[in-house]
């Protein structure tokens, strides 16, 4: 036997039948179909009853409920065929395509990647594709993804598999987790795995019957599933790469990380419970770091950005609790206005709202973060100095976006210039970059998320602080 399709069904008899329809049209006499009921309750198992002995290479078991998983798992057991693919009762296998990939199969290939169609529930229809294209192992392959992000790779309905090399890694499907599970069984697979191929040829189709479908059911801690995939991700194609650097790595890691945040953000229309669940969770991680701004303090410095009227309004705020503050305004790009620089922008509107002149000071010449504080401090300890101010005295509070902090402390941490300064994180929030509107506002979104993909990414750069300027 040369090829097993598998089908698992639940509940599925108003599209099942479309589904193994496009199978039988085209399977040929080396070839089997294995439909696994799991234990439907609606007219599914009664329809398939029509095909049970209906052709010698088609086979359908019944078994009690226990999710896709297992219904994948029994067919693995019952299949025959040299390679395995697995498809759900909403896909249909597009015409002529058994025949056509099996001709282009050669013996030493162990994964085949293709691409799908979705027809949307409203007429719309998106191709997702992968190019031509071959690699001589899960190595080669692994640094490719890692440079790319493509091959679509979360699916098991779009791959062909060598049952061999299943048999050999026992591979199955995690019948315990909610979802997911395509993708832990495609990281296992991938281990030990040979020659890849990706075709851009179109598998299946993938029919969305309404726009819920775009989600999947609820997911009690979505988001915990989501990281420990993510954290699965990594293991296998880190653990896999041989020829990325580090600035490589540190971009997929980050990447990912932020397309899960979004991909969660996503899901709040369809499952108001998930948000309600899991947008604490996202604020703990994006808001994290901050200080009380109840802190008595000798020096703010105020971090610039395109947009930083808000974090001088909110300076002035706290300068009247601390009437003796210095400020040091602190960005030497190019403000929205495109007349004065950030710096420039902050030093007049505090001087315009009664901040006395010699209690502000300009940086205008860094344009990161790391030099802004640099830069800054280097600016604190001249004016301690002229004044006789021990930095054990010394507090100073470092005033920034909120949803810059987590990123801006880290880079601090590894500054040795601060190593003995007194320095505290202050926030300010944004029109559009709050605790209750960024994950909503189009643009609060990609701000944030831009954001904390750079913290990520830093977070996975190793710095040699010896070696460090």
């Amino acid at each position: 036997m040369l090829y097993s399709v598998i089908i698992p069904a639940y509940n599925c008899e108003d599209h099942i039948e479309d589904c193994i329809e496009s199978v039988l049209s085209q399977l040929t006499e080396d070839c089997e179909l294995i439909i696994v009921d799991d234990g439907s309750t609606d007219g599914t198992r009664d329809l398939l009853g029509k095909y049970e002995n209906s052709n010698y290479n088609v086979s359908v078991l019944y078994e009690t409920h226990k999710g896709a998983s297992a219904a994948r798992n029994r067919g693995i057991e019952k299949a025959a065929g040299n390679y395995i693919s697995f498809i759900d009762p909403d896909n249909r296998l597009k015409d002529g395509f058994i025949s056509c990939t099996l001709d282009s199969i050669d013996d030493d290939t162990d994964l085949r990647i293709f691409g799908i169609e979705r027809k949307l529930y409203d007429g719309r229809i998106e191709p997702a594709t992968v190019s031509d294209r071959e690699f001589t192992d899960s190595s080669v392959f692994a640094d490719a993804y890692i440079r790319e992000h493509k091959f679509m790779i979360y699916s098991c309905c779009n791959k062909f598999y060598r049952r061999s090399h299943i048999e050999d890694m026992n591979i199955r499907f995690n019948e315990d987790v909610s979802f997911g599970e395509d993708r832990l069984f495609n990281y296992s697979y991938l281990r030990g795995c040979g020659k890849i191929v990706t075709s851009s040829k179109i598998m299946l189709d993938y029919v969305q019957r309404s726009p819920e479908s775009m989600s999947d059911a609820y997911v009690p801690g979505y988001f915990e599933c989501a990281m420990k995939l993510h954290d699965a991700k990594m293991d296998c194609f880190l653990g896999l790469s041989k020829n990325t650097s580090q600035v490589e790595r540190a971009d997929f890691i980050a990447y990912d990380m932020a397309r899960e945040i979004d991909l969660t953000i996503n899901r709040f229309e369809f499952h108001p419970k998930e948000k309600e669940e899991n947008l604490p969770k996202l604020n703990a991680l994006i808001f994290s770091g901050q200080d009380d701004p109840s802190l008595p303090i000798n020096y703010m410095i105020i971090a610039g950005s395109s947009n930083c009227e808000y974090k001088v309004e909110r300076a002035l705020e706290i300068s009247k609790s601390n009437p003796d503050l210095t400020f040091i305004v602190s960005g030497g790009n190019l403000h929205k206005s495109g007349k004065v620089t950030e710096a420039e922008f902050m030093a007049k509107y505090l001087i315009d709202h009664g901040i006395s002149s010699d209690k502000v000071f300009l940086e205008n010449k860094a344009r990161n973060t790391e030099l802004g504080l640099i830069y800054s401090f280097s600016i604190i300890k001249n004016h301690r100095k002229e004044h006789g101010i021990s930095s054990e005295d010394c507090k100073t509070a470092i005033l920034t976006g909120a949803f810059h902090i987590p990123r801006a402390r880290l880079v601090a941490e590894r500054l040795p210039s601060l190593e003995n300064e007194n320095y505290y994180f202050f926030p300010a929030y944004g029109a559009s970059t709050t605790l209750d509107n960024w994950y909503c506002d189009y643009y609060g979104r990609q701000v944030i998320l831009n954001e904390y993909e750079k913290l990520i990414w830093l977070s996975n750069m190793h710095v040699d602080k010896d070696n460090e300027e």
